[in-house]
């Protein structure tokens, strides 16, 4: 269960960890002293667990939130083959990912300056379907970057499971993603009023794991769930 709480009383870890207070958008190729774009790319992506595909087909907007991993330089997503959008991307239709995470809601001295602190990724490119070995790799390696041990503790993938599955791929590639990082927080205006301004940090945590309410009793929470809970 991941707990999503506004707190006052703490720092947004996720903005501070990555840059200080700024409002800044990076593509591949920007050069800015002393911080790698790259790094701030996959620190985005690393940190959330959905984001949406996008693709055209027929002339008409297709978006989907999909459950996703970075791995080194790609993008790994999966799926039922009866997902209609993953199809569509095997297929080789052009496609754009994002995923977005707020980092504090902003309260300016203004309507036009009450916004949010937040970190966005675009990724834009063509998927490519995986099968036999990269298939079962794939969908192995989404659950390791995602819930480390994870794979250990339940049977191995079977060919009915691995028939049932779609696996695809999306390169991140030079010149095919974009990163936002804005941390500014409340502005200091012009005129100074007698209003609260300032800014609510979000905190997200996993809450205690809750066991499957058909699970026979006495089997202990698995490890990786408790090593998750504990992060």
């Amino acid at each position: 269960v991941l707990a999503f709480a506004p707190a006052d009383q703490i720092v947004s870890r996720a903005a501070s960890q990555i840059l200080d207070r700024l409002d800044l958008v990076l593509a591949e190729g920007d050069q800015h002293p002393g911080r790698d774009a790259g790094h701030v790319l996959d620190g985005i992506l690393d940190a959330e667990w959905v984001g949406t595909l996008s693709s055209v087909r027929d002339g008409e907007p297709w978006v989907v939130p999909v459950f996703f991993a970075r791995d080194g330089d790609r993008l790994i997503f999966h799926g039922s083959t009866g997902a209609g959008l993953l199809r569509h991307l095997a297929g080789g239709a052009p496609v754009a990912f994002c995923v977005a995470a707020m980092d504090s809601v902003v309260l300016g001295q203004t309507l036009t300056n009450t916004s949010g602190d937040y970190r966005s990724a675009v990724v834009r490119g063509t998927c490519r379907r995986l099968s036999g070995d990269e298939h079962a790799a794939a969908l192995l390696r989404l659950c390791e970057v995602r819930v480390p041990g994870r794979a250990a503790e339940v049977p191995p993938l079977t060919g009915k499971e691995l028939a049932e599955a779609i696996s695809l791929e999306l390169p991140i590639i030079d010149g095919s993603w974009t990163a936002k990082v804005r941390a500014v927080g409340a502005m200091e205006p012009s005129e100074i009023r007698a209003v609260w301004s300032g800014t609510l940090p979000v905190q997200r945590r996993f809450a205690d794991p809750e066991p499957a309410p058909w699970l026979p009793k006495g089997i202990p929470t698995a490890p990786s769930a408790l090593a998750l809970a504990d992060s």
